[in-house]
Formats: C-alpha cells, structure tokens, sequence
C-alpha cells in the first residue's frame, strides 16, 4: 500500500512480528552501510532476513479477510522491498 505506515500493534506475535523486528533493527544498519557505499555489507546483513522471511511466508497468511491486517501485511512486505531497493534492485538479479 503506497504511502501506508505499518501498525506495529496491530502484528501478531510469531513470524509476522519477528520479520517487523528484524526489519526495523535491519532499516538502521542498512542505512548506515549505504550512506558508507558499503553495498556488499549491506546486502550480507539484508542476507540475514532469509529466516525470518522464510518464516513469514510459511506461516503467515497475507490476503486474510480482515482488511486491516491483510493492509498491515502487504505494508510489512512493500516496507522490506523498499529496503532491498535501497541496496540493489533485485528484480535484476539471475
């Protein structure tokens, strides 16, 4: 959802919560790298979100028919998208 903010209150706990944690605690650190031109440690810590992705995706599931958590969810998802953009546009990877 373009523009929408993620409603951390409104995570359940478990996979969707632990992915929001980690993306938080990974939105700074990336950050920090890109401001740096350290591309390659940037994406070794973005590598690191590949459980909790994992995770995520094996137990949460995103299009629920309660509109707001289904919202919340696809914001979560665009939120860790943005921050692989930041580094590296991975739709061009093979």
């Amino acid at each position: 959802m373009p523009g929408a903010t993620l409603d951390a209150s409104a995570l359940d706990a478990g996979a969707e919560r632990e992915l929001a944690d980690q993306l938080l605690n990974k939105r700074q650190v990336v950050a920090l790298l890109y401001q740096q031109a350290n591309y390659t440690q940037a994406l070794t810590e973005l590598s690191t979100l590949k459980s909790p992705v994992d995770a995520f995706f094996d137990q949460v599931l995103i299009m629920v028919d309660d509109p707001q958590k289904r919202a919340n969810r696809i914001t979560l998802l665009t939120e860790l998208r943005q921050l692989f953009s930041q580094v590296a546009d991975i739709a061009l990877l093979p």
